[in-house]
């Protein structure tokens, strides 16, 4: 006969309503916890980042409704929630930043292609975008500047 192992923690298994659902399970299961293997929010996370809404995510990771939006409320697993958001939209930055030497050669190309329309399109483009980079530098500096100011001040109370 097979040997069942029960999870850790509490003989039935229980979860207490104070504990983080997270928690609860690296107490529950801490062979999976120890091991990294925490493929269901593995694949909540995954879940949530391509999915339109929360109740298709949890389709999608095989878990229910309420667990996932037991999860994110969890600070833990938000935060790992908030740090996959930030992955996936700097990945999305950075294919930006791979097209934009070629957006803008398009637009230096459009500004002598013959049509007086695509002609003046494409220089606003290219003048409202150098105008907006500006902007966005002096305000850049404009902060270092209010950020130094307040490092040698030190805090305003107390």
């Amino acid at each position: 006969m097979t040997e069942v192992n029960e999870p850790a923690g509490s003989k039935d298994g229980t979860v207490s309503a104070e504990e983080s659902p997270v928690a609860a399970n690296d107490r529950l299961w801490p062979d999976l916890a120890a091991s990294g293997m925490n493929w269901k929010r593995d694949a909540a996370l995954a879940a949530l980042l391509t999915a339109p809404t929360i109740v298709e995510a949890a389709r999608t990771a095989g878990v229910g409704e309420r667990t996932l939006r037991r999860w994110l409320a969890d600070p833990g697993f938000a935060a790992e929630y908030d740090a996959a958001c930030r992955q996936a939209f700097n990945q999305a930055i950075f294919a930006l930043q791979q097209a934009s030497g070629e957006a803008v050669a398009t637009l230096r190309r459009n500004l002598n292609c013959g049509n007086p329309a695509v002609e003046v399109r494409a220089a606003s483009e290219i003048l409202a975008q150098a105008a907006q980079w500006q902007e966005l530098h002096d305000l850049g500096d404009r902060v270092a500047a209010l950020e130094e100011d307040a490092a040698t001040r030190g805090p305003a109370w107390g």
